[in-house]
């Protein structure tokens, strides 16, 4: 005997694993602190990459700043400027990939706890249900000893 509230809760289940699949996986795959450290450290390769490139346009845009800068022997007052702003730009960039990152990672612990809900009840409905069965079987037993 097939029950109706089992077989919508089976495909409730499967249609939010379809959806969330992907943010499933991912917070049973990471902890909070591995995902959001290795999300922070692939985007500061990124913002390095993206701010050497920002450089050499600045550096080409401005050439003859630079050039007058290099010839003056200001070369400490040219890298101390470039490597500030590097930093500030690095660390405005990681606080919002910080905030992102753990931000998802707690909407992923939001959906498995959802998913992990759908599951207990599903859990306790094949509960009940061999239950009913045990009653079933100890009532047609009893029935046949009369």
């Amino acid at each position: 005997m097939v029950r109706e509230q089992r077989v919508r809760l089976m495909a409730r289940m499967a249609i939010y694993e379809k959806r969330h699949r992907e943010s499933i996986k991912n917070a049973r795959q990471w902890f909070r602190g591995d995902y959001v450290g290795s999300r922070m450290l692939k985007n500061l390769f990124l913002v390095t990459f993206a701010y050497l490139i920002g450089f050499a346009f600045y550096v080409a845009l401005t050439f003859d700043q630079v050039m007058e800068k290099l010839g003056t022997m200001d070369i400490q007052g040219l890298v101390t400027g470039t490597v500030v702003c590097y930093v500030a730009v690095a660390a405005v960039y990681l606080v919002c990939t910080y905030l992102v990152y753990s931000f998802r990672y707690y909407r992923f612990e939001k959906e498995i706890l959802i998913y992990r809900h759908m599951a207990e009840r599903l859990e306790e409905e094949y509960q009940s249900e061999e239950a009913e069965l045990k009653d079933e079987r100890r009532r047609r037993a009893h029935n046949r000893r009369r």
